[in-house]
């Protein structure tokens, strides 16, 4: 199957009726957005299982709290689940090392966690997405993985349901932009106006299935949410080269993740200057926060406040900075951001 030229869906219908697996449709209301080809991918609007990050909760939980907050904003139905899992694609991002049977029974015992709760399955890293993707392709395509996937999850008591729609939580929270929008508190969104930003996609958001991106292999989520708001979107020359972060390069070789980082950083410095660097991948925001100062090693110096779509939406909605967006577990200072935007931090 070349999935790169086909809808995915389709393929999954035929699977169904021949009783290969079963779909995971989407549940209450949702709003179509045009993916490549001409594809509409529906996003859900309400019911949302919220497929946490072990990198975000780790290490930068105001991300997943900022999740939270909009949705109790805006009145949407959500499920916290405390038996989800890893999706283990670190493992196999960075080791080079990976069990695809593992890797796919991983994903579909999630699934089915949404599924058996009665929730849209809806992810809040960029890995899991890329990751999750990939699996549906795979199982959708190889019957062999299929029967071998079937076999594990029967072990645990679970069947093979796969989601009409994978759906990362920057995919939402811009199909929600009007109605964030018209939620924002009037200040905030005098604060957020005419700040200029870039944004940055984790390479695992729309280097591996672009045909199931809004957007495709030019992201506008992130972006497109912001200048709703009032951020005024600036381009520069480097926004697709990857982060550095890599995995396994932060992990054995981090030079070059810094190397990476400043010719990321020097490029944005150069053509824009901008108040904020806007992301929605988990390990991306890690390294750009986190690597700016050690810049200073080779005379640089960087000081750009990195700020996740779902913070921005959370601060525009009257999030605290620090108790309810946890901008306080940033590295890199983000007090004169808050301090241009007139939002009290103490």
């Amino acid at each position: 199957m070349n999935y790169h030229a086909h809808d995915i869906r389709a393929e999954m219908q035929k699977l169904e009726e021949e009783g290969e697996i079963k779909i995971g449709h989407i549940i209450g209301p949702y709003k179509e957005e045009e993916v490549m080809y001409g594809i509409k991918k529906k996003v859900p609007l309400d019911m949302h299982y919220q497929h946490k990050s072990c990198g975000q909760c780790a290490n930068l939980p105001g991300v997943p709290r900022s999740n939270f907050y909009y949705r109790d904003k805006l009145g949407i139905k959500y499920y916290n689940d405390m038996q989800q899992t890893s999706c283990t694609a670190w493992n196999y991002h960075a080791s080079g090392l990976g069990n695809l049977v593992q890797l796919a029974s991983v994903a579909a015992r999630n699934w089915h966690r949404a599924y058996e709760e009665g929730y849209n399955f809806t992810i809040h890293c960029v890995t899991s997405f890329g990751n999750y993707l990939e699996m549906r392709h795979l199982l959708v395509g190889n019957k062999e993985l299929r029967d071998s996937v079937k076999k594990v999850l029967a072990k645990l008591g679970r069947e093979l349901v796969i989601p009409e729609e994978i759906v990362h939580d920057s995919e939402i929270a811009y199909a929600l932009r009007d109605k964030i929008l018209a939620a924002a508190d009037p200040k905030r969104l005098e604060g957020i106006k005419g700040l200029r930003a870039v944004e940055h996609y984790g390479c695992h958001f729309f280097k591996q299935v672009s045909d199931d991106i809004i957007g495709g292999k030019r992201p506008i989520v992130v972006g497109g949410l912001a200048s709703h708001l009032g951020v005024q979107m600036e381009e520069y020359s480097k926004w697709f080269m990857c982060c550095g972060f890599g995995f396994r390069h932060i992990l054995v070789n981090r030079e070059f993740t810094r190397s990476a980082q400043n010719i990321k950083l020097k490029a944005i410095k150069q053509e824009v200057d901008p108040d904020m660097i806007l992301v929605n991948c988990t390990g991306c925001g890690t390294t750009f926060d986190k690597t700016q100062w050690i810049q200073k090693a080779v005379g640089e110096d960087y000081h750009y406040p990195v700020v996740f779509y779902s913070q921005l939406a959370a601060l525009a909605l009257g999030a605290h900075p620090f108790k309810e967006a946890g901008l306080n577990f940033h590295v890199t200072p983000v007090e004169p951001l808050l301090d241009k935007m007139g939002i009290a931090y103490s």
